[in-house]
């Protein structure tokens, strides 16, 4: 019961923060140019790699090699969610440069995914208790 009470529960918060995002772009500018299209895809991105990567550590079991790897892979994707939510609030900065802006998300989405791999690594190498 508890672990779908942590499913519910991490997977309504991932709702409502994308329920968020989308009113706050609508309500936004009404002439939207590409790079703000853009930008929203990058942070719903984010935010579904977030909340998804929390709803499905939250059904998993715990053990110590899940609090290394839970631990991780959260903290990274809240780091990546931030920086993207940051990058795109600033979007206009790129507004000559969307070559430069698409270069910096995937990027960051690179980042993310080597050090998810290496987070992993090192939750598999440490002991069982």
């Amino acid at each position: 019961m508890n672990k779908n009470i942590n499913f519910f529960y991490s997977l309504l918060i991932g709702l409502i923060v994308l329920a968020v995002t989308f009113i706050i772009f609508f309500l936004g500018v009404d002439n939207k140019s590409s790079l703000d299209w853009v930008s929203l895809a990058f942070v719903l991105i984010a935010e579904i790699a977030l909340f998804g990567g929390i709803t499905l550590l939250a059904i998993q079991p715990s053990s110590s090699r899940q609090i290394i790897l839970r631990t991780g892979i959260i903290s990274v994707f809240s780091m990546y969610w931030l920086f993207t939510l940051l990058i795109g609030l600033f979007r206009n900065i790129f507004k000559d440069y969307t070559n430069i802006f698409y270069m910096i998300n995937i990027g960051i989405i690179g980042m993310v995914a080597v050090v998810s791999i290496l987070i992993y690594r090192v939750s598999l190498g440490s002991k069982e208790e």
